[in-house]
């Protein structure tokens, strides 16, 4: 779950709270021990959404949530344009406990060479999106850098606000390297 979207939860189980989204929301990082060379690999991801931060989660004092907008209307669905920004990198310095994982990926090329996906949540049905646009900012491929940072654009179609999201993050044969959950209510 995003870091900020579970400090709301938290946050909202006082008595008739309100708490409103912002347009950068961090989601979390994770940090991969790359094998056999053994050589940390960090990877960050946040949601962007010019939408979300219009949008605040509403507890009532009987603990009943809703979504409402900055004119008071109630929102029943995630914005249909998502934009995440990953970072991955050999660089940052996360202190948290690495995740073993195999490739034989350079650790100085395996930035460069992950995909993504978004898997939404309705109960225990899940369906899955491609990104409209996945591209590297900042630093070209070309040049040797210890760092990439990715803009994953996702157009959807009108998800219920009670549904869960999950961007993958996938290496470049498409196995799942790791994940980064988040949810409106």
């Amino acid at each position: 779950m995003a870091l900020c979207l579970a400090f709301s939860r938290v946050f909202s189980q006082s008595v008739g709270d309100t708490l409103r989204f912002s347009g950068i929301n961090p989601l979390g990082s994770e940090v991969l021990r790359l094998r056999p060379q053994k050589r940390d690999v960090t990877i960050l991801a946040c949601l962007r959404s010019k939408e979300l931060s219009r949008i605040s989660l509403v507890t009532t004092p009987d603990h009943k949530k809703f979504l409402r907008d900055n004119e008071g209307n109630i929102v029943k669905y995630y914005p249909q344009a998502l934009e995440f920004r990953v970072t991955a990198g050999t660089r940052s310095q996360v202190q948290i406990a690495p995740l073993d994982y195999q490739t034989e990926t350079p650790s100085q090329d395996f930035p460069a060479t992950l995909h993504f996906r978004l898997k939404v949540f309705h109960g225990v049905e899940a369906k899955t999106y491609a990104p409209a646009e996945a591209k590297i900012i900042g630093v070209p491929v070309e040049a040797p850098y210890p760092e990439r940072i990715y803009r994953v654009r996702f157009q959807l179609p009108r998800i219920p606000a009670e549904d869960r999201m999950m961007l993958e993050v996938l290496d470049g044969k498409g196995e799942r390297v790791t994940k980064f959950g988040f949810e409106l209510l």
